[in-house]
């Protein structure tokens, strides 16, 4: 649990702040020793930056985490409580928020909304893929329609980080880390703009990869014939991480798990990446998810970035092995692009 809980709150913070006054609300919280609603709301109601810790859950952490509770006596949390209000969640937002832009050609780099609940707490995580997509008067509506039957739960409208997440409660939203009475339409302007810096950052290197390969595969294509698979290239990253190299390979069909690539130190020093699913002109029609609709699919395989040798490529079906050697002149960079 106290394992599960760490990898949950990483996925919206990469700083963990927890300010004192904060600390002494979920001390009082804990010992009982003071009625919630009478409390400071800016404590009681904190942004997902200042508290870190487990919401609405009636037992303590065996670990000393910090448990805030918005009531003296919380009911017993469950799995199946979780997922009634993730499934309630997904239909709400289904049902009232705009759809964003969409050109209609699948873009690898375009975001969608997702509910994930937590293991552990009556917090409900929702990345948001355009903070523009939010309202004030939306928030009420969410606070109103569905924060209200669930009173004992908080949600965490996430765009980025915990800095630019708003933390909707029954009764409250925090936008980022201002005040409960701030003027929200304007914070959520103020925060788009934070945003989008965050997000170039962020999403550009996937977007030259994605180009890199609007380019490579044709050729590929035209390559491959009946074979399993075709080298697409090889490049000198992933999404942004420079530790890992890429190997991108182009096979037939739509089974992405048809070649394997190992490495000299085995199974795991090559990792797997996120398949791309091609139409049969080699456009990018998915990503994870192959349909059955594709003629071709996209795997990139993740090398230590400075390994330079032979990989071994398995065809799972005839059991066939293949060598290919990483050279230096055959690695490509896309940071330029």
């Amino acid at each position: 649990m106290v394992a599960s809980r760490k990898i949950f709150w990483q996925r919206i913070s990469t700083v963990s702040v927890v300010f004192g006054a904060s600390v002494a609300i979920i001390y009082l919280a804990i010992t009982g020793r003071f009625h919630p609603m009478k409390a400071n709301p800016h404590f009681l109601f904190p942004s997902a930056e200042e508290f870190l810790g487990y919401y609405n859950v009636p037992d303590d952490a065996t670990d000393n985490t910090p448990v805030l509770r918005s009531a003296a006596r919380v009911p017993d949390w469950s799995f199946d409580e979780m997922s009634a209000v993730c499934k309630e969640t997904e239909q709400w937002f289904s049902q009232n928020l705009a759809a964003s832009e969409n050109t209609g050609r699948f873009d690898p780099v375009r975001e969608a909304l997702s509910v994930r609940g937590g293991t552990d707490d009556r917090t409900l995580l929702v990345d948001i893929p355009d903070v523009r997509l939010l309202n004030e008067g939306l928030l009420h509506r969410l606070q109103m329609e569905l924060l209200r039957k669930h009173s004992f739960w908080r949600i965490a409208l996430v765009a980025e980080d915990a800095k630019t997440s708003v933390m909707v409660y029954p009764e409250v939203i925090r936008v980022g880390n201002r005040p409960a009475t701030t003027n929200i339409d304007q914070a959520l302007y103020e925060m788009d703009l934070e945003v989008r810096k965050l997000k170039q950052v962020r999403l550009d290197p996937k977007r030259r990869e994605t180009e890199y390969l609007r380019r490579k595969i044709p050729e590929a294509i035209r390559q491959i014939g009946d074979k399993p698979f075709q080298v697409v290239g090889i490049i000198d990253e992933y999404h942004g991480d420079r530790s890992r190299g890429t190997i991108y390979l182009l096979l037939n069909g739509t089974d992405y798990n048809a070649i394997s690539v190992e490495g000299p130190e085995g199974p795991d020093h090559i990792w797997k990446g996120s398949a791309y699913g091609l139409s049969a002109t080699g456009e990018i029609i998915s990503e994870s998810r192959i349909p059955e609709t594709a003629a071709f699919c996209v795997v990139p395989w993740l090398p230590p970035s400075d390994y330079r040798g032979p990989v071994t490529l398995i065809e799972h079906a005839m059991g066939v092995q293949y060598v290919l050697e990483i050279k230096s002149e055959s690695i490509e960079s896309v940071g330029d692009l």
